[in-house]
């Protein structure tokens, strides 16, 4: 109970975080199997092209870690 309590807010910190720049749809953060906490990799999705390239700039500028922004592919 207290890991999935920890990951919802992690989830909406780093939500919050990304809005400071345009408004996040959605964030899955990848979970190891072995402890059950994030490592620090997940997924953001943005409104549109435009918002995820702003805040890919904004952090990249901001950080000493990189933010990458991949091209999303159709489902086949």
């Amino acid at each position: 109970m207290k890991a999935s309590c920890a990951l919802r807010r992690q989830r909406r910190r780093t939500a919050l975080h990304l809005q400071r720049v345009r408004p996040v749809v959605d964030v899955v953060l990848i979970i190891e199997p072995e402890t059950g906490r994030p490592p620090g990799g997940g997924y953001v999705t943005m409104a549109d092209d435009a918002a995820a390239t702003a805040a890919v700039e904004a952090f990249n500028e901001r950080n000493s870690f990189t933010v990458a922004k991949p091209e999303a592919r159709p489902s086949r």
